[in-house]
């Protein structure tokens, strides 16, 4: 281990002083700073308050200026839905949301393909599938 001498650490002191003096002069700067970024802070684009935080390290996206919570999007409340179609075997589908399973087979099928067919020559343009309407008087 290396003795440390008093030139040594005379060396040291005079070098941590000189960090004193660095420091107190920064922090009588610091708030002449703080002052004029206030003053200025309002009409700083979005772009010029991004350079300031990259400056003092602090995220990006805090530079910012602050905005207020989004409230969710609430769609309307429907609730249930009366169904709209029902298959020859009594199953029913509103015609909302993804095709039951049940009625994908049912197109894929003999029996809906043979439906298919007779709903195109009905008409001159193929209409949307619509399976047979349940009768009004069972919708609840």
């Amino acid at each position: 281990m290396p003795r440390t001498t008093l030139q040594s650490i005379d060396a040291e002191i005079k070098q941590l002083e000189a960090q004193k003096k660095l420091i107190e002069k920064r922090d009588g700067e610091v708030p002449k700073a703080i002052e004029v970024l206030q003053r200025y802070a309002k009409v700083l684009s979005a772009v010029q308050r991004r350079k300031i935080a990259r400056i003092i390290g602090e995220v990006v996206d805090a530079a910012t200026p602050a905005k207020a919570p989004r409230a969710k999007k609430q769609g309307r409340k429907l609730g249930p839905v009366a169904p709209k179609y029902q298959l020859p075997s009594g199953e029913t589908w509103s015609g909302r949301g993804r095709t039951p399973v049940v009625f994908a087979a049912w197109e894929k099928g003999a029996e809906g393909k043979a439906w298919r067919k007779e709903t195109r020559a009905r008409s001159s343009p193929p209409p949307v599938v619509q399976l047979s309407p349940v009768p009004r008087a069972s919708r609840a």
